[in-house]
């Protein structure tokens, strides 16, 4: 099962230097006013847990773990569609982790093997009438999902996909499914494309007999670190891209030799830290990334939830309690997901952000 965490028991860092930012002499916007808030979508009044979002077809879905949602005992994957929330056709038989728009579908990953009544192992695609096989699937859970060179690259800690050793990492060209390579050693827990290259963060040491730990970038015929093999001291769970720098959250707390605590960004040569980053803890992490009005906001287990890199520092969005795993913007909202909630007795799975 994915990093779950229902108790905070840390701060939230402000102050700091800019890391892969010139804009570090900016003074600090004003913070966030009274009025603006977290939501409750009433998406349930049981147990919720988001841990994937994404857009589909002009609604946000939602995949995870959910107890009475749409009128369903037990949900996993669920559009909003503004006023209220609906089953996205046949639900799986146990948890999605990941959500992906790939050649005009959606595609889920998660922990199940059927949906429906239909055998789906790990991976589906929703046409918009039915949930379809894709090759046969994998043998064990999928973690995340991006697009690369036109193929849907989908990874995890499965070793087979379609029948395939692919080792926790394969490409789908519309027909079957491709190793990348060696493929990787221990769990991917998230991809992203960056200068043309995919790039996977996880909690693996090598591709191959290539030194690679935590963090490796394909070529499209190669793995290799990204950085010199160690840069990161710690797995990393989410990857975004926002001009022309990468951004990595996850539990390390060193990048590149110096102090970077869960979250770091990559220039294209050397490894930075993000301010003084977020958290202090080792327990906490950055489990999430969207980018919002132009700038970087974190999602995750640390005191708050959500931040947002500004003007060469970290405000707090807010305050909800838990752990952020899923951050997407829709219609121009931002909305986060998780075992999340605005009070520590209940968790909602997925809030909206109000201006």
């Amino acid at each position: 099962m994915p990093f779950r965490r229902t108790a905070l028991a840390a701060a939230l860092l402000l102050a700091s230097l800019a890391g892969c930012t010139s804009d570090s002499t900016v003074a600090p916007p004003d913070n966030p006013a009274p009025s603006h808030t977290w939501e409750a979508l009433d998406l349930t009044d049981g147990y919720a847990e988001a841990f994937a979002l994404a857009e589909h077809d002009g609604a946000l879905v939602a995949g995870g773990d959910f107890f009475g949602a749409a009128g369903s005992p037990h949900a996993t994957q669920v559009r909003f569609t503004g006023s209220g929330w609906q089953l996205l056709g046949p639900q799986s038989n146990s948890d999605v982790y990941a959500l992906a728009a790939h050649d005009g579908r959606l595609v889920a990953g998660g922990h199940f093997t059927k949906v429906g009544s239909d055998s789906l192992a790990y991976i589906a695609a929703w046409d918009g009438t039915a949930w379809r096989d894709l090759g046969g699937g994998m043998d064990w859970n999928v973690f995340a999902l991006a697009e690369y060179g036109g193929d849907l690259v989908a990874a995890g800690v499965f070793l087979d996909a379609g029948g395939a050793r692919v080792n926790r990492i394969a490409r789908w060209d519309g027909s079957a499914w491709h190793p990348l390579g060696p493929g990787l050693d221990d769990a991917v827990w998230a991809l992203a494309v960056y200068r043309g290259e995919l790039i996977a963060g996880g909690s693996f040491r090598a591709a191959g007999a290539t030194g690679a730990s935590f963090i490796a970038a394909w070529n499209g015929a190669n793995w290799r670190p990204l950085g010199n093999d160690g840069d990161l001291n710690g797995t990393v769970r989410a990857l975004v891209v926002h001009d022309d720098t990468l951004y990595a959250g996850g539990s390390f707390t060193a990048a590149g030799g110096r102090p970077a605590m869960h979250v770091a960004c990559w220039n294209g040569a050397a490894w930075d830290s993000v301010g003084a980053g977020l958290g202090r803890y080792a327990s906490e992490g950055v489990h999430s990334f969207t980018v919002y009005k132009d700038h970087v906001v974190a999602g995750g287990a640390f005191l708050g939830g959500v931040a947002e890199w500004k003007a060469g520092l970290w405000f707090p969005v807010g305050t909800l309690f838990g752990d952020v795993g899923a951050l997407a913007v829709h219609g121009g909202r931002l909305y986060a997901g998780g075992l999340v909630g605005t009070s520590p007795d209940r968790s909602l799975g997925v809030v909206r952000w109000v201006e």
